[in-house]
């Protein structure tokens, strides 16, 4: 669903950027990923010049990934990740709540929407509904449309949320 921080860090191929990834998922706190993304940073970033195909013979090369705009980039890539996390939870938090669904489907319900979020870099709205889709496989189509409706409410709400939650790197 989300850019992947080679997209982010506008960097490709680098063992560095895998071992962020790998640890950056391990981590609960935003302030523990952002601690952890900037200082990986400072201490890996190397600038990518390209030429342009169409530039002239003459052109100079062009900065592709301004340290400034990767910051930024992956300060928005981490709002993003919490945005996430938030949105499944106060999704699954309302459901429980309202009896739609139980807690034990509830894991199961967050453990579908990661196993989506995973295959999805599309962005936000495709990820609902792959999402919604694969719980209609498994819940009554009532039970999705509830989860559906409940979702709407949220992004509706809390504007904040859905603007993190729309967020594009480029």
């Amino acid at each position: 669903m989300v850019p992947t921080f080679e997209t982010v860090l506008r960097d490709y191929g680098k063992q560095w950027i895998v071992e962020l990834t790998y640890n950056f998922n391990e981590l609960e706190t935003v302030e523990e990923a952002r601690r952890l993304t900037m200082e990986t940073i400072d201490n890996n970033w190397a600038p990518v010049l390209l030429n342009p195909v169409c530039a002239g013979k003459d052109s100079q090369p062009t900065l592709m990934n301004p340290i400034d705009k990767v910051k930024e980039n992956a300060e928005n890539f981490i709002l993003q990740r919490e945005a996430l996390k938030m949105y499944i939870s106060e999704l699954l938090q309302r459901a429980t709540s309202s009896g739609v669904i139980n807690s034990t489907e509830a894991e199961s319900i967050r453990e579908k929407f990661w196993e989506v979020e995973l295959r999805q870099q599309i962005g936000f709205d495709v990820l609902k509904e792959k999402f919604f889709k694969k719980v209609s496989e498994d819940y009554s189509d009532e039970v999705s449309r509830k989860l559906e409706t409940i979702s709407t409410d949220i992004l509706e709400t809390d504007t904040l949320l859905n603007s993190r939650l729309y967020w594009t790197y480029y």
